[in-house]
């Protein structure tokens, strides 16, 4: 895979050693002087961050170096077994200006987190961090023929899916979230967690309402009845009143 920086520069293992070499000699050459890790920002449109261990970076973000001074920062890639990926990425605030953060071909990736940071040399502008490849899977809500089913998430190897607000539907009361159609096995938000793309679907009991039969003063009223939403009641038989015809049954 190649990767290039805004100046189409690919720096590789080879070439890690080469640089390396020239930085010692340009820094035999340097004043004394202390350059943290903050000094080195991450620029995300208007606003900045740090980098720091924990941080995300997605495909075509971009990092620029800021420093007093000089400031550059070396970049690994791993993949999300923790392997090389042999690909490197520069950038200072002397030249190679802004690097983008690149995809990967990684099967299910989704970010690049930062999971080291150092400054191998005391006293001088040269800051190294790790970055490897966080993978995960699609989860995808199925409103199941009721309501409107919420935007899919993607979620981290092993993490735990967000709970969405209960949906509504006219009718019917939400019950939850199942991982197969006919909700027979739930879904635990706190305790759950993803391995593979997953399909929630949600779970539906309709509504029940009684049907009452008033005789309206001649005969005998049927009894009522228990009626799910959108089914029909069951007609009773007609009653009978001595002096009167039944017209049939009126709401």
């Amino acid at each position: 895979m190649r990767l290039f920086s805004k100046n189409n520069i690919v720096v590789n293992q080879r070439k890690k050693k080469f640089a390396a070499f020239c930085l010692a000699l340009f820094l035999a050459f340097l004043p004394s002087m202390s350059v943290l890790a903050q000094d080195y920002v991450v620029e995300f449109g208007d606003s900045s961050t740090y980098i720091y261990v924990g941080q995300m970076f997605y495909a075509n973000d971009t990092l620029s170096v800021t420093a007093t001074g000089c400031g550059m920062i070396y970049v690994t890639l791993y993949d999300n077994n923790g392997d090389d990926l042999n690909t490197h990425l520069f950038a200072d605030n002397m030249g190679y200006g802004t690097l983008t953060i690149p995809t990967s071909d990684i099967d299910n990736f989704i970010y690049w987190e930062v999971t080291s940071t150092s400054q191998p040399y005391p006293n001088d502008c040269y800051f190294e961090c790790d970055f490897t490849a966080v993978c995960g899977y699609t989860v995808t809500f199925n409103a199941n023929g009721h309501g409107t089913a919420p935007s899919t998430q993607t979620i981290r190897t092993g993490g735990t899916v967000t709970e969405p607000d209960d949906l509504s539907a006219t009718g019917y009361t939400f019950g939850g979230w199942y991982t197969d159609s006919a909700c027979t096995d739930s879904w635990d938000f706190s305790s759950d967690t993803v391995s593979s793309d997953l399909t929630l679907y949600a779970k539906w009991t309709a509504n029940t309402y009684t049907v009452s039969f008033n005789a309206n003063g001649h005969g005998s009223a049927p009894s009522s009845q228990t009626v799910n939403y959108g089914n029909k009641a069951t007609k009773p038989s007609n009653p009978t009143a001595s002096g009167y015809t039944f017209g049939g049954w009126y709401t």
